[in-house]
């Protein structure tokens, strides 16, 4: 970091520049004061930066002193409230990647919220690309640029939501806010249609998932009310129109929950009213950035439209808020496949494929379209041995 901006100094002006590096082991302290490097560690290292910033042989690599020096180590654990260290507004940006996922979720939750405290207005949080703050924090915007997803610190606890990757973003919903609607005949054919055409191969299976006994998240807590065992039966039949009217029949309260208001905006995905579904997804993320299902829906309706860039972005957030997420890596596969990038395709399939032998049976049963888990990875199979072939 000390490197990078000492090359782009111009862009900063007089700015006074702080950097802080923190670690609870000594040795690591050490290791990192000496800032002395492996020709593999800087493996994508330009030959003229490492000819400009660095000395040594081909094996090591030693950081000019005047570089290394510009960054201050400290001795500390995460785990503990440190208050003079965690000060009010001291930091523009925070980098805590690769650190959140030893902790259990409350201490993850007490070092974002002290992080969170000492980020200046509108400052950054970077975490590692297995880690979100789903379930953490929801003082965070997810925002995205230069292909990387990164949380910016909400201001005033609503914000606005409109940059980078913003809700409000017309970008990502053109006209949306605004109610105009999008219901236009698609240019491409819908995932739907694509899954339906692959699955007249395969009839032979099973159309239905067995019925659960138990479930890892928490869409399966639905299961205990009968009313909404009754919607899911309806799904699970494929009578999407009929579970829609059983949902919409509940008392207010109960579909105000998140989960019910996911599932309605799926079913109405379903029945083909794509801009009431995405008008539903509106407010849904506004309350909450971070909830996957919903921007998984997102991006179907924005795919619908044949908008291809807003709906790879809201499937990659989907995949990205939640790692186990089966759809989100399978959509994700076939926006890549129309958009002529099949290397990548073949990668979200492959991981789709792996993810949906364990996905939940619930979740599956309200994102999965009506196809059964067999059909889908049926389909994944088929497109990676095509995606081979072609080679």
């Amino acid at each position: 970091m000390a490197l990078l901006l000492r090359e782009r100094a111009a862009r900063f002006g007089e700015w006074p520049v702080e950097i802080y590096g923190v670690d609870i082991n000594r040795d690591v302290l050490a290791k990192a004061r000496a800032a002395r490097y492996s020709a593999w560690s800087l493996r994508e290292t330009s030959p003229q930066i490492r000819e400009k910033y660095f000395r040594g042989t081909r094996s090591e690599f030693v950081l000019d002193k005047a570089i290394a020096g510009a960054v201050v180590f400290e001795e500390r654990n995460l785990a503990e409230p440190l208050e003079e260290f965690w000060q009010g507004g001291r930091f523009d940006v925070v980098f805590c990647r690769n650190v959140l996922m030893y902790f259990q979720p409350e201490m993850a939750a007490g070092i974002v919220a002290r992080i969170e405290r000492s980020l200046a207005p509108g400052g950054f949080l970077f975490l590692g690309h297995a880690e979100t703050l789903r379930g953490l924090s929801n003082a965070f915007h997810l925002r995205w640029q230069h292909e990387t997803f990164f949380y910016q610190k909400r201001e005033g606890g609503a914000g606005d939501g409109t940059a980078w990757f913003g809700l409000a973003d017309q970008k990502i919903f053109p006209g949306a806010a605004s109610g105009s609607g999008h219901e236009v005949a698609p240019s491409i054919p819908t995932w739907i249609e694509e899954i339906d055409r692959a699955s007249a191969r395969i009839a032979h299976l099973a159309e239905s998932t067995s019925k659960p006994a138990a479930a890892a998240n928490q869409l399966s807590a639905m299961l205990n009310d009968a009313a909404i065992n009754r919607v899911l039966d309806l799904q699970r039949q494929e009578r999407f129109a009929e579970a829609l009217t059983q949902l919409q029949e509940l008392p207010s309260a109960a579909t105000a929950d998140a989960d019910l208001q996911v599932l309605r905006a799926m079913l109405l995905v379903n029945c083909g009213r794509v801009a009431e579904a995405e008008a539903l997804c509106l407010p849904l993320l506004g309350r909450d950035e971070l909830n996957a299902g919903a921007r998984y829906i997102a991006a179907l309706c924005r795919e619908y439209v044949g908008d291809l860039a807003a709906a790879e972005i809201h499937g990659a957030a989907a995949a990205y808020l939640d790692p186990t997420f089966a759809m989100a890596r399978f959509h994700l596969g076939l926006i890549c496949k129309r958009t002529g990038r099949p290397v990548e395709a073949q990668g979200y399939f492959e991981t789709a494929r792996a993810l949906l032998l364990k996905e939940d049976p619930v979740r599956l049963l309200v994102f999965g379209g009506g196809f059964s888990r067999d059909a889908l990875m049926q389909v994944c199979q088929g497109e990676i041995e095509r995606t081979r072939e072609r080679g």
